[in-house]
């Protein structure tokens, strides 16, 4: 669906169309910085956000849960708060801001990478769904801006689509979708290998600090608290018996085998000769039969209808 939309309207230029590249040599020093920092920031904001039950998210958790309303303001306070350190602010998805460094020409303060990255942890701890992706490029182009400064033989609008891309994948963990969704949106198809090289590096940088990627980790906390809810077992468990314990060992079953043309039965098991075919039989009671009455009666043609 997505190659065919492409191929019929063109590329969605979300930033505008940027006529930029990365030559071999110094320059893909970028994507080395890039793809290892933004990674382990991506890893570091997703890790920060899924839910725990111990540790400092866990005590997140605990205040949430106690009073949501008081907690959600008190986060909006924050937020707020580290907008009064900008020019611009932080609210919303910080679309303007991340296309003005993209094009070299923006007015947001140097921490701005830092400054976003902290109020999309607020925001997402309020409780009040905002999105990821969006946000997540505009942290990357912040922090795409910082990491140009120590770089001065690379393009710095180079360098901040870099940083986008990577701090996008080391957020997902996902970096085919991060280094695709990068090119989409500013219609550049010649930061390909670049753009696809810091992802992979992100995507690494990133397991280090967050072992789950942070979707897997959301749905599965949501599949658990539904579990808890309707009373079902939680999954990936062995279901066991109430009345069997742990340790006890079920015994194996032992099968019999014939011999011959006798049929097996089991020898716990009494016969009792009732029987009128069989000569040993009498009217009056029934007695149970040896083996070797068993034997012959077993071949009877009788027995065997």
């Amino acid at each position: 669906a997505g190659v065919v939309s492409l191929g019929i309207l063109g590329n969605y230029a979300y930033f505008g169309r940027l006529d930029i590249g990365l030559p071999l040599g110094k320059a893909w020093f970028a994507v080395l910085a890039t793809g290892g920092l933004c990674g382990l920031a991506g890893g570091l904001f997703a890790r920060l956000i899924i839910p725990h039950h111990g540790g400092f998210r866990g005590f997140i958790g605990r205040l949430r849960k106690r009073q949501p309303v008081v907690f959600a303001a008190a986060c909006g306070l924050v937020l707020v708060l580290l907008s009064q350190l900008t020019d611009t602010g932080l609210y919303g998805t910080g679309y303007p801001q991340a296309r003005a460094i993209l094009e070299g020409h923006g007015h947001a303060v140097e921490a701005f990478g830092v400054l976003k990255f902290c109020g999309n942890i607020a925001s997402f701890w309020a409780g009040i769904p905002g999105g990821i992706f969006s946000p997540a490029l505009s942290v990357g182009a912040g922090l795409g801006a910082n990491i140009s400064t120590f770089l001065p033989g690379s393009d710095p609008s180079a360098v901040v689509l870099l940083a986008m891309a990577a701090y996008l994948a080391g957020v997902t963990q996902a970096p085919l979708t991060a280094a695709v969704i990068s090119m989409e949106l500013t219609a550049n198809q010649q930061m390909a290998l670049p753009i696809m090289a810091a992802c992979l590096i992100a995507r690494a940088s990133s397991s280090l600090i967050c072992r789950k990627p942070v979707y897997k980790a959301l749905a599965d906390n949501l599949i658990e608290a539904y579990e808890a809810r309707s009373g079902r077992r939680p999954r990936n468990r062995r279901r066991q018996s109430p009345c069997r314990s742990s340790t006890t060992k079920r015994k194996p079953m032992r099968r019999l085998r014939p011999q011959g043309n006798r049929i097996p039965r089991p020898r716990e098991r009494p016969f009792l000769a009732g029987v009128q075919d069989h000569p040993s039989a009498t009217n009056e009671s029934a007695r149970p039969c040896s083996r070797l009455d068993q034997s012959a009666l077993a071949g009877s043609p009788a027995f065997r209808r």
